[in-house]
């Protein structure tokens, strides 16, 4: 009974652990395969498109000639239209999880 109660906390974190080194992972992939052109949206939620791609940072532009400048870990997600379905076999990219366009 002591060895369940020592282990069963133990099991826990490394399922926790794992979860959080895939997320990682993903979220990694998503970064590197930033393309200019893509629509995105940031963790804190702002919509735009790259406009340029640097190391560390990306240019989105929010509205006709506002661009703003993010570090790449800032954004959250791809955005894919509304009509346009997952499994399509060309674009290969990752995505962070399901973000929805909000227009």
């Amino acid at each position: 009974m002591g060895i369940l109660l020592f282990l069963l906390p133990v099991i826990v974190l490394v399922l926790l652990m794992r979860q959080q080194q895939r997320r990682l992972r993903q979220h990694q992939m998503l970064i590197g395969s930033l393309e200019v052109g893509d629509e995105v949206v940031t963790t804190s939620g702002i919509f735009g498109t790259i406009t340029s791609l640097d190391d560390d940072t990306a240019q989105l532009e929010v509205a006709p000639g506002l661009a703003l400048k993010v570090a790449k870990r800032a954004i959250g997600g791809i955005v894919r239209p509304p009509g346009e379905e997952d499994d399509e076999e060309e674009d290969e990219r990752p995505e962070a999880g399901p973000v929805q366009d909000a227009s």
